[in-house]
């Protein structure tokens, strides 16, 4: 059973510490044993980077359950020792802070849910960014003009999710751990551009002042035709998630049920990493292109 202590809260937010989720096994290490979350007392936070979690949109505890599920559970492997589906089999949940899809309201203010404390030392972006970072994601899978193709199960944040960022970041996040503008960051800032998504992207870059802010509402590209030798039509989720496991991959116990869930996206990345390509989860052209060849190697 998840429990609930109010850290912090003013007349907008409440930051409340959530205890209870469930952590690897092996904690603080990950499922091989090979790496671990660290506690160093009093580190030292200089970066807050915002990120979205690419999953189901889920509001409350439930979205912090599947998140830690979904972190430290095992990746799913064949008979060939080849992964294909599952989850990431870290020590536990990654992001510092949660923002639900939509944050619950208590008394007219937005919850916003700490997972860590800012002594764990947690993986979510890479190198000094969580050595000395803390990451605060919003729940859900987001429009990005890197990935056009993800967009039929994206949506933008909730409209509450980005005024609890924004009340976070100014209230909370700044004077607690005395950061300045240019410390709060994106995922994209460390190379992962599809993250976390055009609307927060545009948030972040124009709090730091930048004057090049990306467009709030970009317009989606077309899907591209497929050509003559690669007639299939993968349009819809219900369609890459069969042609993923026709290929033998592992999309969830759900099956094929057309949503872009945790599950899913873990097939997706395990394809990615098969066929040599970017591991992001994202379905887009090249990954794609990629699955109608090997489709099409296979007579499928």
């Amino acid at each position: 059973m998840l429990t609930e202590t109010t850290e912090f809260e003013n007349s907008r937010i409440r930051v409340v510490k959530l205890d209870g989720l469930p952590r690897h096994p092996n904690f603080p290490y990950n499922h091989t044993r090979s790496a671990r979350y660290r506690d160093l007392p009093q580190r030292k936070i200089e970066y807050l980077v915002g990120h979205q979690t690419a999953g189901s949109f889920r509001s409350g505890h439930d979205a912090a359950l599947a998140l830690a599920r979904y972190a430290i559970a095992a990746p799913k492997l064949n008979a060939a020792g080849k992964v294909i589906g599952g989850g990431r089999g870290w020590p536990g949940a990654p992001y510092t802070f949660l923002i639900t899809y939509p944050p619950p309201e208590v008394d007219g203010r937005l919850v916003i849910y700490r997972l860590w404390d800012d002594d764990w030392w947690t993986w979510h972006t890479g190198g000094e960014h969580n050595s000395r970072g803390v990451a605060c994601a919003l729940v859900g899978s987001f429009r990005t003009r890197h990935a056009p193709q993800w967009s039929e199960s994206a949506r933008d944040p909730h409209p509450l999710q980005v005024v609890a960022f924004d009340c976070f970041v100014r209230d909370y996040a700044l004077p607690h751990y005395g950061l300045k503008p240019n410390n709060v960051l994106g995922h994209f800032d460390a190379g992962k551009k599809t993250c976390p998504g055009d609307l927060l992207e545009s948030w972040i870059r124009s709090f730091r002042g930048e004057t090049t802010a990306t467009k709030l509402t970009p317009e989606l590209e077309e899907h591209s035709s497929p050509t003559a030798d690669t007639q299939r039509v993968l349009r819809t989720w219900r369609q890459r998630q069969t042609a993923l496991v026709e290929l033998g991959y592992d999309v969830g116990p759900a099956g094929v049920d057309g949503i872009f869930g945790f599950d899913t996206r873990m097939a997706v990345e395990a394809f990615q990493a098969d066929a040599g390509l970017v591991v992001d989860g994202i379905w887009g052209k090249r990954t794609e292109a990629a699955i109608r060849r090997e489709l099409a190697s296979r007579g499928i």
